[in-house]
């Protein structure tokens, strides 16, 4: 490989890395125009939220656990780890405004981990009984 062909190689991945990151700034600043736009506050997103080691539950912003309400959660291709907060904990929380999308009817603050991409959904049960599959006549 030639100095030019390396020197190019080398400018183009720290285009790369700034471009990931002048992306990263632009996506942060859209949010805070829509917020400010739609007269929503900053809320809390779930890399605010801390996940024990054993992803057994996690951690708010406000300190306060929220526990695992379901795993290998599929949501749009995606497995995730779903949590939840307990009520008497949302109730008279002081940051409930900034956690809360709907404050005034809310519950509980409710947050998903996604955890990796799921090549292949398995059937429905609907569409497992279409098929014959399950179906008591067969058998």
């Amino acid at each position: 490989m030639t100095s030019r062909a390396r020197q190019a190689s080398r400018s183009r991945a720290t285009s790369q890395t700034t471009n990931r990151g002048n992306v990263e700034k632009y996506k942060e600043q859209f949010r805070k125009e829509r917020a400010k736009y739609f007269g929503a506050s900053e809320l809390y997103r779930a890399k605010e939220f801390t996940i024990s080691e054993d992803k057994r539950f996690c951690i708010c912003p406000a300190g306060k656990r929220l526990y695992r309400n379901g795993s290998n959660v599929i949501l749009d291709r995606n497995t995730a780890i779903k949590f939840r907060s307990r009520k008497t904990d949302c109730r008279v929380c002081e940051v409930r405004e900034r956690c809360l999308r709907n404050p005034d009817t809310s519950e509980v603050r409710q947050v998903c981990f996604l955890q990796g991409r799921v090549e292949s959904i398995s059937e429905t049960f609907t569409e497992k009984g279409s098929s014959g599959e399950i179906n008591p006549e067969n058998n």
